[in-house]
């Protein structure tokens, strides 16, 4: 078993935060508040970056997509045929 930082999940633990078995007090408390919101608000924005990131950037793209997309739906409707199809022949039957 490997011991990965963060779980393995690539995510380290910010090295400012308190563990909350620590914490005993109430002022302790609202300070890891404020941290965990801190910390959060970095993660939303780093999830905001490469959402942007992942978007297309040129027309060209798009269009790749947009041919993607066509043949996935293509691909459910002739799904949705034959298990229709299939549902019919069981009713039949």
């Amino acid at each position: 078993m490997t011991n990965c930082p963060g779980g393995c999940t690539g995510i380290t633990p910010h090295p400012q935060l308190t563990l909350y078995e620590e914490v005993i007090d109430p002022s302790g408390l609202a300070n890891l508040k404020q941290q965990l919101r801190e910390a959060l608000s970095v993660v939303e924005a780093r999830e905001q970056n490469l959402y942007e990131s992942m978007r297309p950037k040129s027309l060209a793209e798009v269009k790749i997509l947009q041919a993607h997309l066509k043949a996935a739906l293509e691909d459910l409707e002739q799904t949705a045929q034959a298990l229709a199809q299939k549902q019919e022949g069981k009713q039949e039957g």
